[in-house]
């Protein structure tokens, strides 16, 4: 099962999340040296990355380790620049972002014929909606009803006898809970008592 992680958009809500997370990354830089490379950068590590942390990820990575080699103090421009995916490979990856996006996006007719194959409902409403047209559907016309209670000779007017019977009284218990009910063992044989007693 693969995961998709949306990448960020251009949204201004989305747009401060990446610029967190490029502060967060910016913090974690293992230099001597501090730097605001990436947030002074941030378009460019957008731009780069569509978005996208694993592409961010990817290229920070690329850059660090050519810094490290290099006994680097700090991460530079110039080390991201040289780093960073293609436009070429950029604009490949854009599109298929797009094509995943679009593939990915809810579509409300889905919804509906998943429902459908599922044996669910057919129709929308809510749930107190659908559940009384449940009950409507599974009762029987009131004609059918009164036709079949003729039919077998049943009393459509109980009388106030009928209807008041006496509900049914639960049976008390006279042992303990554990205790056998001597009741209980009616196979004609006869039970041998526990060994010990």
């Amino acid at each position: 099962m693969d995961v998709h992680f949306p990448r960020y958009h251009t949204t201004k809500t989305e747009l401060l999340q990446f610029k967190n997370i490029l502060n967060t990354f910016q913090q974690l830089l293992p230099f001597e040296a501090e730097t605001d490379v990436l947030l002074e950068n941030w378009e460019f590590c957008y731009e780069r990355s569509i978005g996208c942390l694993g592409n961010l990820r990817l290229m920070l990575l690329r850059a660090v380790r050519a810094a490290m080699e290099t006994n680097e103090k700090t991460l530079s421009l110039g080390l991201l620049e040289k780093h960073a995916f293609s436009e070429a490979e950029l604009f490949e990856m854009m599109q298929e972002a797009y094509e995943g996006e679009k593939e990915l996006a809810p579509k409300p007719e889905q919804g509906i014929k998943l429902r459908e194959m599922l044996g669910l409902y057919s129709f929308g409403g809510t749930t107190k909606q659908r559940q009384a047209s449940d009950v409507l559907q599974e009762m029987p016309p009131v004609e059918d009803v009164q036709n079949t209670e003729i039919e077998s000779g049943a009393n459509t007017n109980p009388t106030i006898d009928e209807s008041a019977k006496a509900p049914k009284k639960t049976k008390v218990r006279n042992t303990q809970p554990g205790q056998r009910n001597p009741k209980r063992d009616k196979t004609g044989q006869a039970t041998s008592p526990p060994e010990g007693k």
